[in-house]
């Protein structure tokens, strides 16, 4: 693409306005592929299947990292690296030791509320509106990350 036509793509938003897109994209189908793979739903006859939410929040996090690659690359030539998430050797390990220890305090949470009979998992249909609110603030946290960067 000539440099020009990118600079003038660079501003007015159309960086979110890709991500989204891309995003929404990459949603739509991961939904169609669990339909045509006849994927289960995650909770069936009131019992919720750990298996499929640990599948459902690895499309998300796939969804949206692809997404922000997709984008920096497109608009900026660069890596994930230059948005906080580097995937060299030293970095990853990090990266990982992260996950694994920022996943202990929310898992905790629940178990004790479970146990202590104060959290309840039902099933419930998933429409835009929910979507949006429930996508939308995973989405601006991963965009606010880089400007966080010291």
């Amino acid at each position: 693409m000539h440099p020009a036509t990118v600079a003038r793509l660079n501003g007015g938003g159309w960086k979110i306005a890709s991500l989204l897109l891309i995003y929404l994209s990459l949603a739509a189908i991961f939904n169609v592929a669990g339909r045509v793979l006849r994927i289960p739903p995650q909770m069936q006859h009131g019992v919720l299947n750990p298996g499929l939410m640990l599948l459902s929040g690895v499309i998300l996090v796939a969804s949206i990292v692809t997404a922000t690659a997709l984008t920096v690359h497109f608009f900026e030539n660069g890596s994930l690296a230059t948005v906080g998430i580097p995937l060299s050797s030293p970095s990853l390990q990090q990266v990982l030791v992260g996950l694994a220890m920022g996943s202990i305090p929310p898992v905790l949470f629940f178990l004790v509320a479970h146990a202590l009979g104060d959290a309840q998992v039902a099933s419930t249909g998933l429409d835009f509106r929910r979507f949006l609110v429930q996508t939308l603030p995973a989405l601006a946290s991963m965009l606010l990350l880089p400007s966080m960067r010291s």
